[in-house]
């Protein structure tokens, strides 16, 4: 008849433990996907000065067509108006030292 080989099972390693301490928790991502605001930065140079009035004032005659409008909107009321576009005059001759927007 024929020959039986014999099997051996196979060989059962331990579990693995882990050796390292798991890693510290970490801060929660910030989404850095969402710009900061600078209120007066109209034109997104990172600086408020008399240009941004200018931008503002170019974009109300039709002449830009677009700005940073949630920078320029520096009283907060949703919309970019000749009113923002005087609080950034304001404030850069310090008769505000803050706009509404910021309050």
């Amino acid at each position: 008849v024929g020959t039986v080989t014999p099997t051996t099972p196979p060989e059962t390693q331990p579990p693995v433990q882990p050796t390292d301490a798991p890693p510290a928790p970490t801060q929660a991502p910030t989404d850095s996907s969402v710009p900061s605001v600078l209120y007066g930065d109209a034109d997104a140079d990172d600086d408020v000065s008399s240009i941004d009035v200018t931008v503002i004032q170019r974009y109300l005659a039709g002449i830009l067509s677009t700005l940073n409008e949630r920078n320029a909107d520096v009283d907060g009321d949703g919309d970019v108006t000749m009113i923002d576009a005087t609080l950034i005059q304001r404030y850069l001759v310090g008769v505000i030292n803050k706009f509404p927007a910021e309050s």
